[in-house]
């Protein structure tokens, strides 16, 4: 990696130090398009040399986190973060590499598997593990794909732990959301349970099931809930047909359709037809 030295002096805990810079591509690359650069890009502030004039390059520039971390290499995380990103450079991921679960910028992001961690602004959520911003909240804010509601879309795609980000407000604020209609599902299925008396079920006491003493993962597995387009609130429609089928039927299906049985019932008083 050739470092981009700068004049610029900094306070660093309490003495001044030259900052060197390093690139997270080498052969002095853009940082983002990957594109060769012949000079920094002096224009841009001394920790975004690294970064070219095209448009695409330049926004996520102002998307990015403008901190230097201790190491001296720039932070892949985002503007405005509380706390950055733990250095993805290569060789500080190599002398800590339980730092970042051994990703570097050069590891793809687990969700696009398209583009490095060091192309994008990127971040941290609770497993430790590190993501592109843009592809979680995608992800987050696309939710279920099918009629069925789901929570595979809230879970670390590396681990499948339950994703918790309070370094990122919008991250945050969606998943705020997304806990409260689990936490209103998960009680739904409690009490449905006993009235289906999945409670009862022998797998419950089947040492070798991936079930066994878990009364609440297994009545989730097995109820299916739909979101009301009306009242916009969940509903029980059914046990699932089959245990395998996560996803639910993508297709085939008008999210008008679903509504739950008291705006049906409501819809039958006020004489409204389909």
């Amino acid at each position: 990696v050739i470092p981009i030295m700068t004049d610029t002096p900094v306070n660093n805990t309490n003495n001044m130090k030259r900052l060197c810079i390093s690139s997270l591509i080498p052969n002095r690359k853009c940082r983002f398009c990957r594109d060769e650069m012949k000079h920094r890009n002096r224009k841009n502030p001394d920790v975004f040399q690294d970064v070219c004039k095209k448009s695409e390059c330049v926004k996520l520039m102002k998307e990015s986190c403008d901190k230097i971390l201790p190491c001296g290499h720039a932070c892949g995380g985002f503007r405005g973060e509380q706390e950055c990103l733990p250095c993805l450079h290569e060789d500080c991921v190599k002398k800590n590499p339980r730092a970042t679960l051994e990703q570097s910028a050069d590891s793809y992001c687990p969700i696009c598997y398209t583009e490095g961690l060091g192309e994008k602004p990127s971040v941290r959520i609770n497993c430790g593990h590190i993501l592109h911003v843009d592809c979680l909240l995608s992800k987050i804010g696309k939710k279920f794909p099918g009629p069925r509601i789901t929570f595979f879309f809230a879970e670390c795609p590396s681990c499948r732990a339950w994703v918790d980000c309070p370094n990122h407000p919008k991250i945050s604020s969606d998943m705020k959301y997304i806990n409260e209609l689990y936490n209103d599902i998960k009680k739904k299925a409690e009490q449905r349970m006993k009235f289906e008396d999945l409670d009862k079920d022998k797998r419950l006491k089947d040492k070798n099931d991936r079930f066994y003493n878990k009364p609440l993962e297994y009545a989730m597995s097995r109820l299916s809930y739909y979101m009301c387009f009306k009242c916009k609130k969940p509903y029980f429609g059914g046990m699932k047909a089959c245990e395998n089928a996560n996803e639910g039927n993508k297709d085939g299906y008008k999210p008008e359709d679903l509504v739950c049985g008291t705006c049906a019932s409501e819809n039958v008083k006020s004489g409204v037809r389909d």
